[in-house]
């Protein structure tokens, strides 16, 4: 029985080990959320195939057959998200208004459920935010709102 105990204790205290550690990840030492730091390597793991200058094509962009309907289809949707929001890697020499601007759209997007979209989503699962990613990006956004 007490070893019972030791190990739920155990087990509690390298829980709470991690979520400590992931949360000092997430903002600087004063508690400020870093955007390169914290929410860039979320837009970059979970926006970028669409978002950002890399764009990775799925995987029915080159079948034979359908690659004639597909290709036109996704190269016209990835130009679309790239001209209404692209991923900036830093935000050095950008002027207040800009991170300001950049941090409402993307906040917006967020909070209104827009991004990712559900049709994208169906065939790219792994590249839905979490709970806590969303939130992260969005107390980010807030905080840089002028």
């Amino acid at each position: 029985m007490k070893h019972r105990y030791r190990l739920l204790l155990a087990s509690a205290l390298a829980f709470s080990v991690m979520a400590i550690s992931s949360k000092e990840t997430a903002t600087g030492m004063d508690g400020v959320i870093e955007y390169e730091a914290s929410v860039l390597p979320v837009l970059q793991k979970k926006c970028m195939s669409c978002h950002g200058t890399t764009t990775e094509r799925p995987f029915f962009y080159d079948l034979p057959i359908v690659s004639r309907w597909t290709r036109p289809y996704v190269d016209r949707k990835i130009q679309t998200a790239l001209t209404s929001f692209e991923i900036l890697p830093s935000f050095s020499g950008a002027e207040e208004e800009t991170i300001d601007e950049y941090a409402a759209k993307l906040r917006r997007a967020l909070q209104e459920k827009r991004m990712p979209p559900t049709p994208y989503l169906l065939l790219h699962p792994d590249h839905r935010l979490t709970e806590e990613e969303g939130q992260l990006i969005v107390e980010w956004a807030t905080s840089e709102e002028g």
